[in-house]
């Protein structure tokens, strides 16, 4: 939400409810006890006959949660309740006699509004879930092994998401939201595992498995893993197949070397140290990267390996 240039700096996210939702949290402020009270928690949960439906404030980061309803107050609005004058359609609707409304502990021009919602019946309550990860490009939902991905910006047609701290030891279903109609990698700890392609509505999906430890999930292009090199220009690299390594033209030069697939996935680093190879044995046929540093940039070959 933009808050730039409003002269009304009380901004607010509202559900409604046909019955009394419990909040989670301390109770911090009661205007009308019963009616309008205010509470620190994030997780909402209500229950109507056979239906149930659980909340959760992931964004902003610091809220507060204000509860307003029950009789005479279910329309409840600047100090006064201001129920409908026409009669209200009852066997189609349920009116909402019980709202919430979410607001940021401190108000800034843009404010991010993140919630998570599920539905359960009156036996199987509806629980709410859910955890935030951003970034300073994506704003992202882990929750029940899914990652949902949006642009942070607020903007569509975006070409990358990044998240960090991603929870392992567990099969992990990826969806990128917002993205711009391509193909894209999806990038796990700095190594491109699969390929995405977008739908007709900006979304690509993937999952991957992901180990025991903390994450760093990306989707984006297929050779950002590639780092900023320089041409090879008068250095030589070529691929001996009896040694089943490269060999390294100029190596007194450099201290190490990286070596990077066609998509950009990371194959093998190595510390020179004066050695002009690096190993790579059973390695299969294809176009392969070497990037070598040392001094000045590092510099970019290209090998083929038939």
């Amino acid at each position: 939400m933009n808050n730039v240039g409003s002269e009304q700096r009380d901004i607010q996210w509202t559900a409604h409810f046909a019955q009394t939702p419990t909040m989670s949290g301390s109770l911090t402020a009661a205007e009308v006890p019963g009616h309008i009270e205010t509470f620190d928690g994030t997780d909402h949960v209500s229950i109507n006959g056979d239906g149930s439906v659980a909340l959760r404030t992931l964004l902003p980061a610091a809220s507060s949660t204000t509860r307003i309803g029950g009789d005479g107050y279910a329309y409840w609005v600047d100090g006064a309740d201001h129920p409908p004058t026409t009669v209200i359609d009852t066997a189609t609707y349920t009116p909402g006699k019980w709202r919430i409304e979410v607001r940021p502990q401190t108000v800034t021009d843009s404010v991010v509004f993140l919630h998570t919602i599920r539905t359960g019946d009156g036996t199987n309550v509806a629980q709410p879930g859910g955890e935030v990860l951003t970034s300073a490009i994506t704003i992202g939902v882990d929750w029940s092994d899914t990652l949902t991905l949006f642009a942070a910006d607020g903007n569509t047609g975006v070409s990358d998401h990044v998240v960090y701290d991603v929870v392992g030891t567990r099969l992990v279903h990826v969806m990128a939201m917002d993205l711009a109609d391509d193909t894209y990698c999806l990038w796990v700890n700095g190594s491109n595992v699969a390929t995405l392609t977008t739908d007709s509505n900006g979304v690509a999906r993937s999952s991957w498995f992901l180990g025991l430890g903390l994450h760093e999930i990306g989707v984006g292009s297929c050779s950002v893993g590639l780092p900023d090199a320089s041409d090879e220009g008068s250095v030589t690299a070529y691929f001996e197949p009896h040694a089943q390594a490269f060999i390294i033209g100029s190596a007194g030069v450099f201290t190490s070397a990286t070596l990077f697939d066609a998509t950009g996935r990371q194959v093998r680093s190595e510390a020179l140290q004066g050695a002009g190879r690096i190993p790579c044995p059973e390695l299969s046929a294809g176009v392969y990267v070497l990037v070598l540093t040392g001094e000045g940039r590092p510099r970019m070959v290209r090998c083929v390996v038939e």
